[in-house]
Formats: structure tokens, sequence, C-alpha cells
């Protein structure tokens, strides 16, 4: 019995032993799986899955997972198997292919913006000093600002960069970062077969170029067939211009990438009550006492002739009406004395002859 026990303890004991190891090898395993989709050589999004991946891929190399889960663990935070998060608290650049790091890829960007700001002049020298830091140019400008005689209102700007492409992920988060942005489009075009197949026809055209130089250097050639070989040539040198232009443009468009701006100016009704305020303090410095005295004897200068230029205009408006009533009082003067002088003379002639008035 005690020989049976002590068997079964034995087994217990390597069961368990076993099963630790097994654990042990299966941890192992993950981690190395994640160092090796991490190790970087091969970008997430290019990586194949298994059914396509190369038949001579199977030993010391492996395609990166494009979409682990065990990569974006929180066991794995800040190791380098982890995702990449973007900082909460800034813009985050947008991923583009650019010129340096093409993947074989020709694109051609285009890049719509509408931003406000609070601080409108400031803002338009933050916009094209950033431009000329991300070895950019100004290819149309309109900015419409106020009449200082009218109100303020809100001005706005229109602009046309050409940004070099290698830097246009970081003039947009220079752009996210300065100013509220309203609307962000951004538009890319992958050239890539047009432009290999301008390429392969200018190869095409220069050989064929090459070769009838090479048939007119012959001195035997008759005059028609040599008229025809140099029209031949003539339009096969119009051609390779032609392409040579086109992939011309392109380079330029890959190179330099095209954002339209649009700038608002925001103003608050308590910055504008403000600025008026602002305003109205500087238009009234402090004066000299020279300056108040010419001030204020102006003023009373100005007063005086004020009020004898009313007077003036009193006395036109009223001079009718005084000179009828004048008229009216020389009248009444004149019947007043006759009225007068009637009387005293009667009185006189009463007194003169008592008599004649008892007998009446």
């Amino acid at each position: 019995m005690k020989r049976l026990i002590s068997v079964l303890l034995v087994v217990f004991i390597l069961a368990a032993a076993g099963g630790g190891c097994s654990a042990g090898s299966k941890g192992d395993a993950s981690y190395s799986y994640e160092s090796t989709g991490s190790a970087g050589s091969i970008p997430s999004g290019s990586s194949q899955s298994g059914g396509n991946a190369p038949a001579g891929a199977g030993t010391g190399q492996q395609s990166a997972p494009s979409a682990s889960p065990q990569a974006g663990s929180a066991d794995n935070d800040g190791e380098s198997g982890a995702l990449w998060e973007p900082d909460s608290d800034g813009a985050v650049p947008l991923p583009i292919l650019t010129p340096s790091n093409s993947r074989g890829k020709k694109y051609v960007y285009t890049v719509n913006l509408q931003i406000q700001t609070t601080a409108f002049m400031a803002g338009i020298r933050t916009l094209l000093n950033a431009v000329g830091a991300m070895e950019g140019y100004v290819e149309r400008a309109n900015v419409r600002g106020w009449d200082m005689h009218s109100p303020p209102f809100e001005r706005n700007a229109e602009y046309t960069f050409r940004i070099y492409t290698e830097r246009l992920a970081d003039f947009l988060v220079v752009i996210e970062d300065s100013y509220n942005l309203v609307s962000l489009t951004q538009d890319s075009e992958d050239v890539t077969a047009s432009y290999s197949h301008g390429s392969s026809t200018l190869g095409d055209l220069r050989e064929q170029e090459a070769r009838l130089q090479a048939a007119l250097e012959n001195t035997r050639l008759e005059t028609e067939d040599r008229l025809a070989l140099e029209v031949q040539l003539s339009q096969v040198q119009s051609s390779i211009r032609y392409h040579e232009r086109q992939q011309m443009e392109y380079n330029d468009d890959i190179l330099y990438s095209t954002i339209y701006v649009k700038l608002y100016e925001v103003i608050y009704p308590e910055a504008a009550e403000e600025a008026e305020e602002e305003e109205e303090e500087a238009e009234e410095p402090d004066l000299t006492f020279g300056e108040r005295f010419g001030e204020a004897a102006s003023r009373s200068w100005n007063g005086f002739v004020s009020f004898c230029q009313g007077f003036v205009i009193v006395i036109v408006r009223v001079a009718p009406t005084v000179i009828v009533l004048a008229v009216l009082a020389a009248i009444a003067l004149l019947i007043y004395r006759a009225v007068r002088k009637y009387r005293k003379k009667r009185s006189s002639e009463e007194q003169a002859n008592p008599g004649t008035q008892d007998d009446n």
C-alpha cells in the first residue's frame, strides 16, 4: 500500500513538472513572435499573409503581422513590439509617402485648409514663416482687410502655397498647433503608372532618335530618303520634348505639394469693445499747457464768431417784420400827434370864447 502511494506521488510530481515546462515554452514562443514582428525590416502595410508569403521565407525571417493583437497589449507598452500611439496633447502628422521614402510610388498631394485665428496679422506672419521654414514658396496671395474709416470687421486671406513634400506633414502639424482648424482635405494622386509610362516612352523615343541620326550620317542616301528621315527625326524630337516637359511637371508636382489655405479672423464682441476703447485712448494723448491754451483760445474765438454769425442771421430773418412794425408805429405816432394837436387847438378856442360855449 505504501509502495502504491509512493508511485502515485512520483507520477503526480512528474506530471506537474511537465505541465510547468510546457507553459514556459509557450510564453517564450509568444515573446519571440512579438519581437520578430517588431524587428522591423518590413512595414506593417507591406506584410503578407501566410498564403502569400514567399517560399524561401520559412527560416530565419518572418513577415511582420499587419495587426497583431499581442502588439498592442498593455503588457508590452514601451517595448519594441508595442504599437505606436499618438500623443493626445499635440497634433499628429499624416503618414504620407515622400520622395525620399516613396517605396517605388509617385504621389502628388493637394491639401485644402480652412483655419481661424483671433490675431489676424500675427497669424499671417506665423503662416508665412512656417512656409519659408518648410522650404516652400507663395504661388498666390489675396488678403482682404478693413478700411480704418469703417468699424472693424472680420478679415480673411487666401493663399496658394507650394510646400516641399518632405516637410508637408510638419507643416500640417504647425497649422494644427497654431490655428483653429475648421477643415482639412488632403487628396493624393498616384501617378506611378503615368510616370513610368512616360519614362519608358522617352527611352524608346531617344533610341529611335539615335537610330535616325545614325541613318542620316550615311552619305549615300538619296535626297528624298534623307528628307523623309529628317521629317521623321523632327517628329521624334518633338515627341521627346513633349514627354520631357510632362515628366518635369510630374517631378515638380511630386517634389512640391500644393496647399490652398483660407485664413479667417474671429472677433469676439468683448475684443471689439476693447479695441475701440484702445483706439479712443490712442486718439486723445496728453496735451501740453501751450497746446491746451491754444485749443481754449481757438474754441473761444470760434464761439464768438459763431455767436456773431447767428446774431446776423437772426437780424436778417426778422428784418421784414421789424420794418412793418416800424411803419405801423410811425403811422400810429402821427395819428396820435394829430389828435393831440387837434385837442389842444380846440381847448384853446374854448378858453378864448367862453360865452359862445354858454350860449350854446
